[in-house]
């Protein structure tokens, strides 16, 4: 039997951090209000953003494991899977969703989408970080998101892909086909996750 499967879980969920320390947040809210899981995003973000690095949080996210062992709780950390704020939407502008004007896709106003096309270079990278999540002992993964918006994907890599399966550019696509690729992206990058 799974360990999800011996009891509900009660889950907590610590949307933001507006400078609590995380340790704080675990020890005197989380530990003491009879939940046994939380969605671990405070501890990776600034505000209401995260997305995780294993440069910058793995140290810290095996310190707080091991603090959640000690209270019972099990540990299911959040990954945003749908966008990115303006700073690696500059430095990568290959990563993001793209309209058919070639401009980006916005995310409630102040960030952008990502392209999740399991081809494309976003989708890549994401794997990296996934990959050295799972080396700790954590017990599962959120993905917020994937989300394909039904105004894109026309970056380069939905065009390639877009061309190659359907033998005509994605600009004379019927809704159909672009409905069938988002849906293929997203799929696929949950398979490739699970794999």
């Amino acid at each position: 039997m799974k360990w999800w499967e011996n009891q509900p879980l009660t889950i907590c969920a610590v949307q933001c951090n507006l400078g609590d320390d995380a340790f704080w947040v675990l020890d005197e809210y989380v530990a003491k209000q009879g939940f046994n899981t939380e969605q671990c995003l405070h501890l990776f973000t600034k505000g209401h953003f995260a997305t995780y690095s294993e440069e910058r949080h793995g140290e810290k996210l095996d310190q707080y494991l091991a603090r959640s062992r000690e209270h019972g709780l099990r540990q299911i950390c959040y990954y945003n899977t749908h966008c990115v704020e303006e700073a690696p939407s500059k430095e990568h502008p290959e990563w993001l969703q793209r309209k058919a004007d070639g401009s980006p896709l916005e995310a409630y106003g102040v960030c952008n989408m990502v392209c999740v096309n399991p081809r494309g270079p976003w989708h890549k990278q994401y794997l990296e970080n996934i990959r050295a999540l799972i080396k700790h002992e954590i017990d599962g993964i959120f993905l917020d998101g994937p989300v394909m918006r039904n105004i894109g994907c026309y970056c380069e890599t939905c065009q390639k892909d877009f061309l190659e399966k359907y033998g005509h550019p994605i600009e004379q696509a019927t809704r159909l086909e672009l409905q069938d690729m988002r849906v293929n992206s997203v799929t696929g990058h949950i398979k490739e996750t699970r794999e």
